[in-house]
């Protein structure tokens, strides 16, 4: 095809439009589909665009699945046909018979997953010749046969083991193309002994926390490679040193004794200890960007703070490991001006956290300008001073369920974008924050009752009650209206604003009920964010010509598989964060 064919081709809109749709279409599809029979598989409308099946009743070759399909998971008692060349994935869900021959012709196979209970269908013993050269990741979870050196593909990127309590695990047997490792035993059973002579010398995240490790051998020693480590174990050996080069590190210990050095390579720190305990500035690497820990103070004896000026994101938690008898306990001193670095964007109490300012309330200049997200946790009940926070590029800030202060007006940076209050009791109305900021509290729309133009945005975490109650055919100036994740009831034109000017609507996760799209229902809606929630939508009429989209979760298939095509022009499919 020459130049000028190839450009007549690339810019006729009638063909830019159908491969469009087909993007679409793939991409509506992408996620996982399940199927308990065949005639449901063969029904589904756009069966030439799954790339994801999970297969739950008994077939006899799989032939009958198209070619378009990459990945399947199945579950039953018998595979009793080879699994095709043109398959990516697939995952067995327990079986009474293996025969590892059904592998024979999967050439292009690259992710094999294998899961069983011990002691109970239990996977047969297979070796590297049984199974495809081409796979790279490995899911194995109970399995009872020994690790030896022929077991697994020789070119294994990534594997997840799950091994019965006296497995043994042969030296060398991890092949050397190994960089991802995540190995442990099944649940209510000790930890396998583990020596370090298992991994391979150029891995690069190791994963021990599904192994409950009393002690490390005295001689242990993980690969230099290594950047992301997660252990649990109760003790490590005096000996024991980190990779110099490790970047993420979480650690269930014990105690964190001075003289184990962790690397100042690290970036991210997550810990948790057996008891709350103090740290020095020399035990706190240097080049953090995020810090995860459980501490008495955050200043030393000199009164120098401990953390990193690097620092962006810091959650003070209230967790203990391995310890039953200790109470819940956090960090809870007054906080002091340079405590925190300049660097920091996120501050969080955790949700258990004991943290009051050490009964103390909050004064100027402790946090600084850099502060974008808040969280004081849910013990927290001091005042906020006009001056402590009102200065700062906030763009969230949360109260806990504590929290029961006046907001005095002006205390809250103009330019905040949500304020969120856990208190379901919180009655200290009015709070004045200005009309673009989102207030999360449940009475809020209650200060409302004499100025109901006022009302901007409305946003619930839990609403038990239906529209009705909240008296919302006054507010037509409500824009955007979020109800929370456990809404349940119908969405009926009378109960909302007159005239109704919502652009955005937000429905949680067990809202199921119709919503009409009508632009008689909703005449200036722009954004319908579903979720993971499985609304039923209608459109009898005409949608009005703002409306831009209809945000949904990927995963959420059922929603999507039910869905008008009439409105898959409006999908915007995202991720689940």
């Amino acid at each position: 095809m020459d130049n000028k064919v190839f450009g007549s081709v690339f810019n006729n809109i009638y063909i830019n439009n159908v491969i469009e749709n087909h993007n679409k279409l793939f991409n509506i599809f992408k996620h996982q589909r399940i199927f308990n029979k065949y005639e449901n598989f063969e029904k589904h409308s756009y069966k030439d665009y799954l790339l994801d099946i999970a297969i739950y009743f008994e077939f006899d070759n799989f032939n009958i699945f198209p070619e378009n399909i990459q990945s399947i998971s199945f579950k039953g008692n018998e595979i009793k046909s080879a699994i095709p060349q043109h398959i990516k994935s697939f995952t067995i869900l327990g079986l009474k018979e293996y025969d590892w021959s059904i592998f024979s012709n999967a050439n292009n196979l690259e992710s094999l997953s294998i899961s069983s209970s011990f002691g109970r269908n239990k996977i047969s013993e297979f070796s590297a010749d049984m199974l495809p050269s081409s796979i790279t990741d490995m899911y194995i979870d109970s399995y009872e046969y020994p690790i030896k050196r022929n077991t697994l593909p020789k070119n294994l990127k990534k594997l997840h083991l799950v091994l019965a309590c006296d497995t043994p695990i042969e030296v060398g047997s991890m092949p050397d193309s190994l960089t991802s490792l995540s190995i442990g035993i099944g649940y209510s059973k000790p930890g396998i002994p583990f020596e370090s002579n298992y991994l391979p010398k150029g891995l690069k995240e190791l994963d021990l926390l599904l192994n409950s490790l009393k002690e490390l051998p005295n001689d242990f020693k993980l690969p230099d490679s290594l950047t992301v480590l997660k252990i649990l174990c109760n003790n490590l050996p005096p000996t024991f040193t980190f990779p110099p080069n490790l970047k993420t590190l979480e650690l269930y210990t014990d105690e964190l004794k001075e003289d184990l050095k962790l690397p100042q390579s690290l970036e991210h720190l997550e810990l948790c200890l057996s008891q709350q305990q103090s740290f020095s500035i020399d035990m706190i690497p240097r080049k953090l960007k995020s810090l995860t820990f459980n501490s008495k103070q955050l200043i030393d004896l000199n009164g120098n703070s401990i953390l990193p000026n690097t620092l962006e994101s810091l959650v003070l938690t209230s967790e203990l490991y391995n310890n039953r008898e200790t109470p819940v306990c956090g960090y809870n001193q007054q906080l002091l001006p340079n405590m925190l670095p300049s660097s920091l964007t996120s501050l969080t109490f955790s949700f258990s956290s004991n943290f009051d300012n050490g009964g103390t309330p909050l004064t100027e200049n402790i946090f600084p300008s850099s502060l974008t997200h808040l969280d004081l946790g849910d013990s927290f009940n001091q005042p906020i001073g006009a001056n402590t926070i009102s200065g700062l590029c906030l763009k969230t800030l949360v109260l806990g369920s504590s929290f029961n202060q006046e907001i005095i007006e002006g205390s809250l940076p103009p330019n905040l974008q949500e304020l969120e209050i856990r208190n379901f009791r919180y009655d200290k109305f009015p709070i004045n924050v200005s009309k673009y900021t989102t207030v999360v509290c449940k009475n809020y729309y209650t200060q409302f009752e004499k100025s109901p133009q006022s009302l901007y945005n409305l946003k619930f975490k839990i609403l038990n009650e239906p529209l009705k109650a909240l008296s919302l055919q006054n507010k037509s100036n409500l824009e955007s209206l979020d109800l929370g994740f456990n809404f349940s009831f119908n969405i009926l034109k009378e109960d909302l604003p007159t005239p109704n000017n919502i652009k955005k609507l937000v429905v949680g996760k067990i809202f199921d009920k119709e919503i009409n799209l009508d632009e008689e229902f909703f005449p200036s809606l722009e954004q319908l964010y579903v979720g993971i929630s499985k609304p039923i939508l209608k459109s009898n009429i005409t949608i009005n010509k703002n409306f831009k989209k209809i945000t949904v979760i990927g995963s959420n298939v059922i929603f999507l598989d039910n869905l008008d095509p009439i409105f898959f022009k409006y999908l915007d499919i995202i991720d689940n964060k």
